[in-house]
């Protein structure tokens, strides 16, 4: 817990030194669910991040874990970045599949949720999250392969795809 405490810190002082121009997300590691929420009351509630990004402790299906902190979210109005793929070496016991993240959608409707790693994710992933509005996808973190973003704004729609890096 007192990683991502430390971490969400550096990432408050960058957006004092420059604000309207850093927009920070607040980091936390769902198996500290106390320190979580602490941490989302501390950076969001009372302070000015736009957003929470999970630490891969958890699947995103662990919805005995990951309940409280959607309904925060909820409760705040910002999304969850949630790293999601299918690895062709395999996920590692808590990484999410981009269906673990369609169990999360599906279970909090009203949950904004965006599942990084587009290209991570392939075709496989873009059908198992497509029928799930509250979702979207990010172009960050892997090579991209032909064909996959086009796929994605064809299933998605563009409003559903967030350009980023990694």
């Amino acid at each position: 817990a007192e990683e991502f405490k430390s971490a969400n810190t550096l990432v408050l002082k960058a957006i004092e030194r420059f604000p309207n121009k850093i927009f920070g997300v607040c980091y936390i590691n769902p198996r500290y669910p106390k320190e979580s929420i602490y941490e989302l009351d501390r950076c969001i509630a009372q302070g000015p991040m736009v957003g929470i990004k999970l630490w891969v402790a958890v699947k995103a299906s662990n919805l005995s874990i990951i309940a409280p902190i959607a309904r925060k979210a909820i409760e705040l109005d910002v999304p969850i970045l949630q790293h999601a793929w299918y690895k062709t070496t395999g996920n590692m016991n808590d990484e999410s599949t981009p269906s673990d993240v369609a169990i999360l959608a599906h279970e909090f409707p009203d949950l904004r949720i965006q599942m990084a790693h587009l290209y991570g994710a392939g075709f496989r992933g873009i059908a198992d999250i497509s029928q799930y509005p509250n979702i979207y996808v990010d172009t960050g973190g892997g090579e991209p392969e032909a064909g996959i973003l086009e796929y994605a704004v064809k299933e998605l729609g563009p409003d559903r795809i967030v350009f980023g890096s990694d």
